[in-house]
């Protein structure tokens, strides 16, 4: 449901107007935009966009919040440090 939904986002439109600039920080691939981290080199980007009524970012949250069977916000956070980046 990413693709095609960065330019929705000012700060990603910015960066995929001229990638060339950003190809020390960020990774294009296959119309997804991931960001280079010392842990990891490939962390997916997510857009500041909307899925219906509900922003993508606090899907993403409940989902991991789910996934990880409730085990609270830090652990909830750390999980999606590792995975996701906005």
């Amino acid at each position: 449901c990413l693709k095609g939904q960065y330019l929705k986002d000012k700060f990603f439109a910015d960066i995929l107007k001229d990638q060339s600039k950003y190809t020390k920080m960020f990774v294009f691939e296959n119309e997804l935009v991931y960001i280079k981290t010392d842990k990891n080199p490939k962390v997916l980007c997510i857009p500041d966009i909307q899925i219906g009524a509900r922003k993508i970012r606090e899907i993403l949250i409940n989902h991991a919040h789910s996934i990880l069977a409730h085990l609270g916000g830090q652990k909830t956070l750390a999980y999606l440090r590792e995975n996701v980046w906005w």
